[in-house]
């Protein structure tokens, strides 16, 4: 059920579901929406006085949600003049018409070139196929160049493998010997590799962000809490 209210001078929906509920139950969902249950023995009367009360959160909760959708990456449209972060510099994109679709990048241009300029599948998965390349020699470089940190523990060395994941710049599974990374991490800087490298193959050591864990990490990597910090203000794609 469709409500409406009045907060700080601003006129707000609301949906109020009915519910055998103890409390009256609000929540700001990250889409805006505010949610509120209530038994049928609550007036309206009480929960247009709870939602006045938590004006503060509720105005506070929906200003939040805003930043966060404001601050995520748009949707590249693969064009030319858009930009696109390659090792955690931004790249300008020119696109060309040719008979091959390639990728040519240096440290200022990506020219992306394709049988046609106004597919937009055509480039956007020519682009996807060479990050994740690029990705795949970036990380199994600096495996390489880590495991002798981690020899001693993980005799064998552990397979490498790579995926799109949503939540996770990395996964370390000890019984398989296997290490798998996200080829977004071909956009932040070749800093944040290093500690998402040293960081899985720590976990070969210990399972789960122990004290001990982050002791063993520290041994190999002293300044992964910066590298993190830098590597928390990107967003996982």
């Amino acid at each position: 059920m469709k409500k409406q209210i009045i907060l700080n001078g601003e006129t707000f929906f609301y949906e109020l579901s009915r519910k055998n509920v103890k409390n009256l139950n609000l929540r700001v969902k990250p889409d805006g929406t505010i949610f509120i249950s209530a038994s049928n023995r609550v007036t309206q009367e009480k929960i247009d006085s709870f939602l006045e009360e938590h004006a503060d959160f509720i105005l506070n909760a929906l200003r939040r949600y805003e930043e966060l959708e404001a601050s995520k990456p748009k949707e590249l449209e693969y064009k030319t003049g858009e930009k696109i972060k390659i090792l955690g510099s931004e790249r300008l994109i020119k696109i060309e018409e040719g008979a091959k679709n390639q990728v040519e990048c240096d440290k200022e241009i990506l020219a992306l070139t394709v049988k046609n300029t106004q597919d937009f599948e055509m480039k956007k998965k020519t682009v996807e196929k060479w990050k994740r390349a690029q990705a795949e020699l970036v990380v199994k470089e600096i495996c390489e160049a880590m495991y002798p940190y981690f020899k001693l523990y993980v005799p064998e060395y552990p397979q490498i493998k790579f995926r799109k994941m949503v939540s996770r710049w990395g996964s370390c599974q000890p019984s398989t010997n296997i290490l798998t990374f996200n080829t977004s991490l071909i956009e932040v800087p070749v800093s944040c590799i290093e500690y998402v490298v040293a960081h899985e193959f720590t976990h070969f050591l210990e399972a789960n962000h122990s004290k001990s864990f982050y002791n063993k990490l520290e041994r190999v990597m002293p300044d992964w809490k910066e590298r993190r910090n830098i590597l928390n203000n990107k967003k996982v794609k």
